[in-house]
């Protein structure tokens, strides 16, 4: 239980007197590790360590290096807290082995330093959680591994601007077996996750759900690379989006998508992305949205219920063509629409009813879109079921007179629409 600070450059495993870069015996279990500035490869597994810091005094200051080289061997780094300095701390070299992390990953109060910087293609295992720093575009983890990347933990956006708790440039797979991926909170804007490089993720599993939360600042995971994307687990946005879609990509969702803040659930900015949705979509007691769909060409799918409450739960910019499987509501709160459609060539199929909220304009769907089909049945409150100022597709068993819809059984529905 021990401090041990390192005094030269050297190997970790060395106790020669002359050469250790400790002066002598290596860290024991539960001793906490002070690279002092120095250099040290780590050659071997380490014990249980409490923490280990790139600096002095308990403080993260320090440009201590520790270099990991598993070309050799397997080497594993056991330490409860690993703590970046003003250098980029842990450097992954070498492909032959893998490198395993168990312990919590804490960015750096430095700008453009990294706590993890992995640059070969190394599969990559981290058993722990990952805060992004408080010093600017300070990552907790940098991957620009072609090789496999597993993490079991809560991700964390960190306090500094642009400071991602993971940032992925690399095609190599990312699993999270585990935990959260959440954007930073008030006075940072790091993402839990941001991902550039074109990769195949796989977030969760359908007996471990991992979580995406947007932050009071920060995006939870920024998908800017073209990517395969499967989510296990449900989606929040907040002040800031839960999920943003910035490049084509291939979206299945296990998962409900909600929003408890101005913000999305999930945004979608991407040409010709195809997104499938097994759960509902809620925009909740604030003014965010579920999803907003920009872009063009894009496919989005919904297996279950869309419901508005304080927003609208899905906004349409773009030509996209959209199925709902299950029904569309208006808000019983709130003047917002269940679905909304600005784009004159959006398609829409709901296969599920259609009912109008409680309040005024508070449409089930309101729609510029010329392709609107309604399979379920359509029920009207204070408001019309369909806002349309396209002639809507209705569904069978119903037709327009004069402005008015009509089921042909004699029971008679307003729909209010612009021809």
């Amino acid at each position: 239980m021990a401090n041990i600070t390192a005094i030269r450059n050297g190997t970790w495993s060395d106790e020669v007197v002359e050469s250790s870069p400790w002066g002598g015996a290596k860290p024991a279990a539960g001793d906490t590790v002070y690279l002092a500035g120095y250099t040290v490869a780590l050659d071997e597994t380490t014990p249980a360590l409490t923490a280990i810091y790139s600096g002095t005094s308990g403080t993260p200051a320090g440009a201590g290096v520790l270099t990991v080289d598993v070309t050799a061997a397997a080497i594993v780094l056991n330490a409860t807290n690993i703590y970046a300095g003003s250098a980029n701390f842990i450097t992954v070299s070498g492909d032959a082995n893998p490198f395993t992390i168990n312990g919590n990953i804490i960015g750096s109060v430095s700008n453009i330093v990294h706590c993890v910087l992995i640059s070969s293609a190394a599969a990559v295992n981290i058993n722990g959680d990952i805060t992004g720093g408080a010093g600017n575009a300070s990552y907790g983890v940098n991957n620009g591994s072609t090789g496999a990347l597993t993490i079991a933990g809560a991700i964390l956006g960190g306090a500094g601007i642009g400071s991602h708790g993971v940032y992925n440039a690399s095609t190599g797979p990312i699993t999270i077996t585990s935990g959260s991926l959440t954007g930073g909170a008030a006075g940072g804007s790091g993402a839990g996750m941001f991902s550039f490089g074109a990769a195949t993720f796989v977030i969760g599993s359908s007996g471990s759900p991992v979580t995406i939360n947007g932050g009071a600042a920060g995006i939870g995971w920024n998908a800017a690379g073209a990517s395969t994307i499967t989510i296990w687990g449900d989606i929040t946005g907040a002040n800031a989006t839960a999920l943003n879609i910035a490049s084509t990509s291939t979206v299945v969702i296990h998962g409900n998508i909600t929003t408890t803040g101005t913000s999305h659930g999930i945004n979608n900015s991407a040409n010709s992305s195809n997104i499938t949705v097994y759960g509902d979509i809620t925009a909740g007691a604030s003014t965010g949205t579920g999803i907003t769909m920009g872009g063009t060409t894009s496919v989005l799918t919904i297996t279950g219920n869309v419901l508005a409450v304080a927003g609208v739960a899905i906004a349409l910019s773009s030509t996209t063509t959209m199925i709902v499987t299950g029904n569309v509501t208006g808000s019983t709160a709130s003047a917002k629409a269940g679905i909304t459609s600005t784009n004159a060539d959006a398609v829409l199929t709901i296969n599920g009813n259609v009912s109008a909220g409680g309040v005024a304009t508070a449409y089930g769907i309101s729609s510029a879109a010329v392709a609107v089909t309604v399979n379920g049945n359509l029920i009207n409150n204070d408001a019309p079921a369909i806002y349309s100022t396209k002639t809507p597709v209705v569904p069978a068993g119903y037709y327009i007179q004069s402005g008015i819809l009509y089921f042909r059984s004699g029971a008679r529905y307003r729909s209010r629409y612009s021809p």
